[in-house]
């Protein structure tokens, strides 16, 4: 957990995932953009890892990692309210973190028809890696 005063938040998985999706896109609309096929299957492998794990296993984190703040100096973490607060926000991350891969994944414009790369999101085994996210994600999460 990442907190600064007046600011908190929670800084996981789902967080470094949306930063980093956000700088391979940015990279990609550069006007040379380096190949980042290896590093878009890297975040797909871990998070396929990430999204076998259930919310609940994430609150649980979470909480643990609250309770240890609070032991220590972040006294304000100590307000059960701030405690749902960042974990709520977590969820939310990690909703939206799984609509972005799902709207890769259902893009099929990211799928080649030829050998011109479009996007380090085109990577076959990146794609792959990212159908395997969702199917992790929907078995965990189970029916909501």
């Amino acid at each position: 957990a990442a907190t600064t005063p007046g600011k908190l938040t929670t800084y996981g998985w789902w967080n470094f995932l949306n930063d980093a999706l956000n700088e391979v896109e940015r990279y990609e609309a550069s006007s040379s953009p380096p190949d980042l096929g290896s590093h878009v299957r890297l975040l797909a492998t871990i998070t396929r890892r990430v999204a076998r794990r259930p919310p609940s296993s994430d609150r649980r984190l979470i909480g643990t990692c609250l309770a240890n703040a609070s032991m220590s100096h972040m006294h304000l973490l100590a307000s059960p309210e701030i405690g749902q607060f960042l974990v709520q926000n977590n969820d939310e991350m990690r909703e939206r973190n799984m609509g972005r891969i799902a709207s890769i994944v259902f893009d099929f414009s990211f799928y080649r028809t030829n050998s011109i790369r479009r996007s380090a999101f085109s990577d076959p085994v990146a794609l792959e890696q990212f159908c395997g996210v969702v199917a992790a994600n929907a078995v965990s999460t189970g029916p909501e």
